[in-house]
């Protein structure tokens, strides 16, 4: 910013990088330069922003980002070369370790995912059973009472056919001692 050409190094490369991650997270540039002039104020306006302000975080301009890879989009728009990653190679190592690190994230994520929709369709299975099997109980149990109910029914009309017959045994029997 200095417009040394002896002090251009990878830390300029990284606040490039810097400025893309941000935009490809947000949507926007992480510094405006609304109401400038032209292109020269606009450049010295942005060029004393870079000097005099940090960036915003790209997790505070859009809350979805992970604050992992905010943190190494902020590291990289650092406003001073030294608090920034040693190499771009290390950057760019940041970057992979997060996506390594958010792949598995993501397959935990999902082995959770497959537990809880297994323990549920589980659940369901045993409803199911249990329902099946407190059917078939009462089923069991209606069954048995009428069949209860049958041998009461029986034993009632043999009771009955028993008392006829008793009944008719003795009114023939006093009809024959009347008539002797």
């Amino acid at each position: 910013l200095e417009g040394d050409p002896s002090k251009v190094d990878e830390g300029g490369d990284q606040y490039g990088l810097g400025v893309i991650l941000f935009q490809i997270l947000t949507g926007k540039l992480p510094r405006s330069v609304e109401g400038a002039a032209d292109a020269r104020a606009a450049f010295l306006a942005y060029c004393n922003q870079v000097k005099t302000r940090d960036a915003p975080r790209a997790d505070a301009t859009a809350p979805l980002v992970p604050s992992a890879l905010a943190d190494i989009c902020a590291r990289s728009l650092a406003r001073s070369p030294n608090e920034r990653f040693p190499s771009v190679a290390a950057l760019a190592e940041a970057v992979r370790s997060w996506q390594r690190e958010s792949a598995e994230r993501q397959r935990q994520a999902e082995r959770r995912a497959a537990v809880a929709r297994t323990g549920m369709a589980s659940a369901g299975v045993l409803l199911v059973l249990g329902g099946a099997f407190l059917w078939r109980t009462d089923v069991l149990r209606r069954t048995a009472e009428q069949s209860e109910r049958r041998a009461v029914a029986s034993e009632r009309t043999a009771l009955a056919a028993k008392q006829r017959e008793a009944g008719q045994r003795g009114v023939a029997e006093e009809q024959r001692d009347l008539a002797q």
